[in-house]
């Protein structure tokens, strides 16, 4: 079942020094958010507030906004 390997891959990312498979379609914004989320370290992970002004989750008239 598919929701037996979401719950294998959680337990994985949790005990393991590896990181998830990105897959290779992804745009390189898209790659970086979810690389910023797994770091097991918590003084180089990144914060909530961090992750929530990545490009990736920002929605796009934000930057028009900026733009002018």
């Amino acid at each position: 079942m598919a929701g037996d390997r979401s719950v294998r891959g959680d337990r994985r990312i949790g005990s393991s020094e590896e990181m998830p498979e990105i897959p290779p379609a992804m745009s390189a914004e898209a790659e970086g958010f979810p690389l910023a989320c797994f770091v097991k370290g918590p003084r180089e992970r990144w914060t909530a507030e961090m992750l929530l002004s990545h490009p990736f989750v920002t929605p796009p008239s934000v930057f028009e906004d900026e733009a002018g």
